[in-house]
C-alpha cells in the first residue's frame, strides 16, 4: 500500500532470483545450505528496532481502510483475492506483547477479518518457535521466513492441502486471538533463557545510549 514496501518486495525478488552468498543458497532453488554464523546478531538488531518500534503504535484505520476497498474493487472485477499474514518469528510477536501493543495488534487481525476470511500464519506454531541458531531451516531473521515455511505458505493458500494457517473468520476471530493470548503467555514462561537473551539485547542498548 506504499511506494516503499513495493519497492522493498521487488527487491525481495530480485535478491531470491540472484541468489544470496551471505545466506549461502543458489538462486534455483535446488540446493540450499542454511549456514549463517551471524544469525543471532540478526536476531538482537531486529529486536533493538522493534523494542523502540512496538511502543505505543496503534491501529492505522485508514490503511485498514484502503486494503478494504482494493479488495472489493478486485472482487467487483471478478478477480481473486486472498487476505493473509505472513509468519515472523515469535520473538517478534513477544515485542509485540512486551511493549504493550498487544491489544492493537488484536484490533488490527479482527479488522483484516471484517474485510474477508485471513489465513494467519503469524501465531506461535513448529516453525515460528524454531530455535535461532546458525542452521536453522525456518528464518533468516525475526521477520523474514525462508523457502521451507514459504513452500508450506504455498500448500495451505493454493494447494488446499496444509495444516499451517488458521482460517480467521468474523465468527472465531475472538476464540483464535484469546488462544494466541495464551500461546505467548506460556512461550514466554518456557522460554526464559531467550526472553532473558532478549532483555539483556535491549538494555544493552538502552545503556550504550
Amino acid at each position: 500500500l506504499c511506494t516503499k514496501t513495493t519497492g522493498n518486495s521487488i527487491w525481495t525478488i530480485i535478491k531470491n532470483f540472484s541468489g544470496n552468498k551471505k545466506r549461502m543458497f543458489y538462486a534455483s532453488g535446488k540446493k540450499y545450505i542454511f549456514v549463517n554464523k551471524k544469525i543471532k546478531k540478526e536476531f538482537e538488531k531486529a529486536w533493538i528496532e522493534y523494542n523502540k518500534a512496538y511502543i505505543g503504535n496503534i491501529i492505522d484505520l485508514e490503511k485498514i481502510e484502503l486494503l478494504r476497498n482494493f479488495y472489493n474493487t478486485q472482487k467487483a472485477l471478478g478477480r481473486e483475492v486472498t487476505l493473509f499474514i505472513m509468519p515472523s518469528h515469535v520473538t517478534e510477536f513477544y515485542f509485540i506483547y512486551k511493549t504493550g501493543s498487544w491489544n492493537e495488534y488484536i484490533k488490527w487481525k479482527k479488522a483484516l477479518t471484517s474485510i474477508a476470511p485471513v489465513y494467519d500464519f503469524q501465531y506461535p506454531n513448529k516453525y515460528t518457535k524454531d530455535t535461532i541458531k546458525s542452521d536453522m531451516q525456518t528464518f533468516f531473521d525475526a521477520s523474514h521466513c525462508t523457502y521451507v515455511v514459504g513452500n508450506k505458505i504455498i500448500e495451505d493458500i493454493v494447494l488446499n492441502k496444509g495444516n499451517f494457517a488458521r482460517l480467521l473468520t468474523q465468527e472465531n476471530v475472538d476464540q483464535y486471538l484469546q488462544l494466541e493470548t495464551n500461546e505467548i503467555i506460556q512461550w514466554k514462561k518456557e522460554n526464559k533463557e531467550t526472553v532473558n537473551w532478549i532483555n539483556n539485547t535491549v538494555k544493552e542498548e538502552s545503556d550504550a545510549i
